[in-house]
């Protein structure tokens, strides 16, 4: 499973530590994108600076998110406890996915659930709660992705996982410069097929 990769869809969560801490999950979970939908930048409080360690892409709308997952065979995978969810330790996933998180209040609503190609939940073992915090949801479901992707385990430092040096921070801030550069080609193809 060599080229398996994990992506995040970031959409409609509401809660700025809510969304750091999700930052901080997919950071430490190796997720080689977060995708923002809607928004240009993000509110990130409690991220504890991985926020600049993840790379970013955005989207307009959940239309291009599904266009740009099924161009690049990436399944997407909602995260919600419906029936016809299936229980992520079953692991039905087959190639790289892009799982998106639901809002802490509602849940996924019918057009971001349109654009998935299946959903999952976390089991529960007793009725105290209805769900989970989103950003414990997306802890459990990143890291247990990362376990059936086989992603190396990341070094213990004394009583810490060992942080990149420089040279992962570099490779990282290149494969931002590349989304960058798709941006501006996809840019400048547009404003040719729609001169003004």
């Amino acid at each position: 499973m060599e080229d398996i990769k994990s992506f995040l869809i970031i959409h409609n969560v509401a809660k700025k530590h809510n969304v750091g801490s999700i930052i901080r999950s997919a950071a430490a979970m190796n997720v080689f994108e977060i995708w923002v939908v809607g928004k240009r930048k993000l509110a990130s409080f409690g991220n504890q600076g991985t926020a600049k360690r993840v790379i970013y892409r955005n989207f307009l709308g959940l239309s291009e998110v599904k266009d740009y997952a099924e161009a690049n065979l990436i399944q997407i995978i909602g995260v919600e406890i419906m029936e016809t969810s299936k229980s992520i330790w079953t692991c039905p996933f087959s190639t790289s996915t892009a799982f998106f998180m639901g809002n802490e209040g509602t849940g996924m609503d019918d057009a971001e659930k349109e654009i998935c190609h299946g959903f999952v939940y976390i089991p529960q073992y007793n009725s105290n709660t209805e769900s989970l915090n989103v950003s414990v949801a997306a802890g459990i479901i990143l890291s247990h992705f990362a376990h059936w992707a086989g992603f190396q385990e990341s070094k213990i430092q004394g009583e810490k996982f060992e942080v990149s040096d420089k040279t992962g921070i570099q490779a990282m801030m290149a494969r931002a410069e590349e989304i960058r550069a798709e941006r501006a080609k996809k840019r400048a193809l547009e404003s040719l097929s729609n001169p003004s």
